[in-house]
């Protein structure tokens, strides 16, 4: 009996808590491993850390420290980095606008594109468009 009843109590644990029990022998950086794979798939689109927590069935806080602790960057920053990335490449592989690349790579909008990138990069989409171009185009005319 004292087995049933445990048995009960797991179950109803995990079917309130919408947890999968292999889930629970999941280590964190298994977790974080799938966590990375989940912003790949998702960052062009408007993600936040809740939802990520939440598609994971973790507290926020925790996931964002355990994240920190393992990865040395908070997961915000990885979700920025993975934009950021995005519009490099769209930059300079693409004629989108700016506010194109921005709506393309999950921004809400332009300025925090422009703001984001400056700092990554030291200078302004466009300019970094016109910029990259050049040395391109100089490298392939001096083959």
């Amino acid at each position: 009996i004292q087995e049933w009843l445990i048995n009960i109590i797991v179950t109803e644990f995990f079917e309130r808590a919408q947890y999968r029990p292999e889930d629970v022998f999941v280590s964190d950086a298994e977790r974080l491993e799938k966590v990375m794979l989940y912003i790949e798939d998702n960052f062009r689109r408007k993600l936040t850390i809740a939802e990520v927590a939440e598609e994971f069935k973790m507290n926020p806080s925790y996931l964002n420290r355990i994240f920190k602790e393992q990865k040395g960057t908070t997961l915000y920053a990885t979700i920025k980095a993975a934009r950021l990335n995005y519009a490099k490449q769209l930059l300079l592989d693409t004629n989108l606008s700016i506010a194109e690349v921005c709506k393309t790579c999950g921004y809400s909008d332009t300025a925090n594109l422009l703001r984001d990138f400056k700092k990554l990069t030291g200078v302004a989409p466009l300019r970094y468009r016109k910029l990259k171009g050049v040395v391109n185009e100089s490298n392939q005319n001096q083959d």
